[in-house]
């Protein structure tokens, strides 16, 4: 099963430098809320081109953190809107899983 945040892959990605990880947890922390809102927004507005967009930069942040597990559903969305249509339920449903994703990454910062 996977973690939260991959600490080992984490620490490669920052080259251990703990100051850095901080100041990127402090940057998703004050940024994740609006990627998520973009997301949301794409899906009710059955825009695939901007849940492709929004998914892919998100997840793009996502991994930087090493954050698999919010990562991989990022992606799902992603590929949701690369197709060229949005089944809303499905996409619904990742929604909701990456919200608790990043929830979850949230609780894991603030304990860091």
């Amino acid at each position: 099963m996977k973690e939260t945040v991959n600490l080992e892959m984490l620490n490669e990605i920052m080259d251990n430098d703990d100051e850095l990880i901080r100041e990127c947890f402090a940057d998703y922390k004050s940024d994740y809320v609006n990627s998520l809102g973009l997301i949301k927004q794409s899906i009710d507005e059955n825009n695939p081109l901007n849940l492709q967009k929004s998914s892919h930069a998100f997840k793009g942040s996502l991994k930087y953190l090493a954050a698999d597990i919010a990562a991989d559903i990022a992606l799902e969305l992603e590929k949701m809107g690369t197709e060229g249509s949005i089944d809303i339920d499905n996409a619904l449903n990742f929604y909701a899983k990456l919200e608790e994703a990043c929830k979850d990454l949230e609780s894991y910062i603030d304990k860091y």
